[in-house]
């Protein structure tokens, strides 16, 4: 009987010290394979720190909005502009990933020129605060559309000449879509890199510091058995 109740009274400390937390994950590219494998990493990471992650997909504005106020705890990833207009945010102290930022174009056109991008017709899906910036900066007039299918769709249709994707979106795609990418082009150089840090809401900050430690675990960890994630990680976390 003795034994029986430390069991009870174990587990329902382990309960006790568990905690879950809602998360937004941007809404149509929840279930592209390199944003699954962050899921998934991101998840088994915080578990070791009794921390239970629910995924919500959101459009990038609303998850945006619902974190700031407090009505869902985080985001899974945001580049630190986001704490610029959302003053009840905090976002890791390091970065989680990096990634690059590339124009993809229509083979078709020749002597395309990347430094000239506003006299071509520019369609984007999945653009950084950074990235927008820097298209504003630019003048870059480009048309934004609310899925990557119809991305790859304008293009194919000719109704768009070029967009600018971050480079595991553009792994994943042409994986998926390798006939699309025959008539596609991958520009070399980056047109922006970005640092993307989880984000929480400040009233969870007693809980930063457990996920911090387990992210810095994790990116030690085995990373090799992921197909998109070894190039995006920060594995020099301090």
């Amino acid at each position: 009987m003795r034994h029986v109740l430390i069991v009870f009274i174990l587990l329902i400390t382990s309960w006790s010290r568990a905690e879950t937390i809602v998360v937004s994950v941007q809404e149509d590219l929840e279930k592209t394979p390199p944003i699954v494998e962050l899921k998934n990493y991101f998840a088994d990471a915080l578990a070791k720190e009794d921390i239970h992650v629910n995924f919500m997909p959101l459009s990038l504005e609303r998850g945006n909005f619902l974190a700031n106020k407090g009505e869902i705890d985080g985001e899974l990833i945001r580049t630190d502009y986001v704490l610029k207009n959302s003053p009840n945010l905090m976002i890791t102290s390091f970065p989680m990933i990096y990634t690059n930022f590339r124009v993809v174009r229509r083979k078709q056109i020749k002597n395309f020129k990347e430094k000239n991008l506003d006299t071509y017709v520019g369609v984007v899906f999945f653009n950084s605060p950074a990235v927008r910036a820097t298209i504003e900066r630019k003048k870059i007039k480009v048309e934004n559309v609310a899925t990557l299918d119809q991305v790859f769709l304008l293009l194919a249709s000719e109704r768009a000449d070029y967009t600018i994707l971050p480079d595991t979106i553009i792994a994943a795609a042409r994986d998926r879509q390798p006939l699309a990418f025959q008539n596609l082009v991958v520009s070399k150089n980056s047109f922006d890199r970005s640092e993307l840090y989880f984000c929480l809401n400040k009233k969870n900050a007693h809980l930063m510091p457990k996920i911090e430690k387990a992210l810095k675990r994790a990116s030690r960890g085995p990373i090799w058995k992921y197909r998109y994630l070894p190039n995006l990680l920060n594995t020099e976390i301090p």
